[in-house]
């Protein structure tokens, strides 16, 4: 991999003088949308970031050897190009260290340029339990406008072709033949998506990545909108000029950037750095706030602190677990030739061809029986997931990935202090790491599903004829083992959400409780798992949180 310095997307001049009607701290999926819609009547935005930039267009330029051997069109990076998330997902500098167990984004687009770019709503009645004014016919219209804006859609390739689908049509095939799915677009009726199986969509555009940043963010900029965008600018508290009442951030390094009177401050620093922000600055439970300040973390004075009791409680995420199995030996190879050279040409050249594709290639959506809302899952990947047990030299492997969608496992969001017993298999943490193994299969009822959902999948391939190498038996018992003793089994699949829930920890426009201008607006406030992957969500709730921050 070529490292080339990253170039400095907008010097930030004078930012300690200059006072803003809006901070914006962390320049993710979420953020991104909110700010530019903020910008958008002329107000004054700073988007503060702690990590680098990361595509090309904001000065990332982390290339990959071969991509300047074609020609063509070289100005993009390792971002940029759809094909290369995986490689993406052991990068130093652009994860947060501070997770033993799992990772999250850091660079501007977040995990969101960093992640599979996966693009599907959940279902309707996920938002049953949010609060009034965030049901579905409310998100609606801002899912239609964010689908669009980011350029979602099935075939990425500019050519229209798809590549690599050896592995999809394998998937297609157990699913109609053996499972009676019907076959359906990913993003249309949504609310019966259950027992269906799709292509995957994802948020590229011209072949290329098109994160929320690109398509909120950038066009502000470009627009000659009052935004400014600050890299590598770690924010360390929230200043308090009274009690609840946010007058700036500090960062790292000890610079001040303030608020005119009246601005308010978004946080967007993602599920575990804004919750971990809030605490840094006195906000939170009570008897979190106490234990914190013990070990010397909390920045504010026992004077400014405000007590809510709700944040940091009941953090959710998706399992993730690894089928891997065998077709017949027939010679077709089912896993994408990483070396190709010829889709390396067509991707400089014509931005066609296997690179233009993350990885994921079909989904399909198991239901529980007599429900048209899925339970279940199911995506297939000409990719190996890349953890610590890929499949080797087997041309005939490949791997599929359960996932439950609606998880009841719950894990309550807690830093650590320095040489902590992190609950993550015994690793000790540094002052400021956060673990919760709870949040992962500690119901029964979530242990019962995934053992329903890897046997009916794994019996539905083998009555197809192939070989089920991982967990090897599909018998209860065998998948039981599976799931208690083998780490493949449940992976995190990075969607946290819930540290700072919509209508417990924020009020229904999304302001912290206990404050008069400190606002959330990232998955934090997810307040219920979503039947999908996060990002098009977390883009939707900060497009639809510009209107409730500027009226609060």
């Amino acid at each position: 991999m070529v490292v080339a310095a990253a170039i400095a997307f907008l010097a930030i001049v004078s930012t300690c003088s200059a006072e803003w009607d809006y901070i914006v701290v962390g320049a993710g999926a979420s953020g991104c949308a909110s700010a530019g819609g903020l910008a958008e009547d002329g107000s004054s935005v700073l988007v503060v970031e702690a990590g680098a930039p990361t595509t090309w267009d904001f000065g990332g330029r982390i290339q990959q050897e071969y991509f300047t051997k074609f020609g063509g069109d070289t100005d993009v990076t390792v971002f940029d190009v759809p094909g290369e998330a995986l490689g993406i997902q052991s990068m130093d500098g652009y994860w947060w260290d501070t997770i033993p167990w799992g990772a999250q984004g850091k660079g501007v687009g977040g995990s969101g340029a960093m992640n599979l770019a996966l693009a599907f709503q959940p279902s309707p009645d996920d938002f049953d339990d949010w609060p009034p004014g965030w049901q579905y016919p409310d998100m609606q219209p801002f899912f239609e406008e964010v689908i669009e804006a980011t350029s979602v859609s099935a075939t990425p390739s500019t050519d229209g072709k798809l590549y690599n689908q050896a592995v999809g049509d394998v998937l297609d095939r157990v699913a109609t033949n053996q499972l009676g799915f019907e076959k359906k677009p990913l993003n249309e009726d949504v609310g019966a998506r259950g027992n269906t199986t799709s292509l995957a969509e994802f948020y590229i555009k011209g072949g290329q990545r098109f994160e929320s940043c690109l398509a909120f963010l950038l066009p502000s900029i470009n627009s000659g909108a009052n935004l400014k965008l600050m890299t590598g600018s770690m924010v360390s508290r929230i200043i308090f000029d009274k009690v609840g009442q946010a007058s700036g951030v500090q960062l790292e390094d000890g610079t001040e950037i303030m608020l005119n009177g009246g601005g308010k401050l978004v946080l967007a620093a993602g599920p575990f750095n804004t919750p971990k922000l809030l605490m840094y600055s006195g906000i939170g439970p009570a008897s979190e706030l106490e234990r914190l300040d013990m070990g010397g973390m909390v920045e504010n004075s026992k004077d400014f602190w405000v007590a809510n009791e709700e944040l940091g409680i009941s953090m959710h995420d998706h399992v993730l677990s690894v089928m891997q199995i065998k077709a017949p030996d027939d010679g077709t190879n089912y896993l994408r030739n990483l070396n190709d050279v010829e889709a390396q040409s067509d991707y400089f050249n014509e931005r066609t061809n296997a690179l233009t594709q993350s990885g994921v290639v079909r989904m399909a959506f198991l239901s529980k029986p007599g429900l048209s809302v899925p339970a279940i899952e199911i995506a297939a990947m000409d990719v190996t997931f890349g953890g610590p047990f890929p499949i080797e030299n087997c041309a005939s492997c490949f791997e599929v990935f359960i996932l439950p969608l609606k998880p009841a496992s719950r894990g309550d969001f807690q830093i650590k202090t320095d040489g902590e017993d992190c609950g993550c298999g015994g690793q000790t943490c540094k002052a400021g790491d956060f673990c919760m193994p709870e949040m992962y299969l500690s119901t029964q009822g979530d242990v019962e599903e995934l053992v329903w959902a890897i046997k009916t999948v794994g019996d539905a391939f083998e009555e197809e004829g192939f070989e089920v190498l991982t967990p090897g038996s599909v018998d209860e018992a065998g998948i039981r083992s599976y799931i208690e003793s083998d780490p493949r089994s449940k992976f995190n699949a990075r969607h946290y959400a819930g540290s700072c829930a919509l209508g417990r920890c924020t009020d229904a426009d999304l302001k912290v409780e206990g404050t008069e201008n400190v606002f959330v607006v990232d998955s934090s406030v997810f307040p219920t798992p979503v039947r999908a992957h996060n990002v098009l969500t977390a883009i939707t709730v900060g497009r639809k949180a510009v209107g409730h921050i500027k009226s609060a």
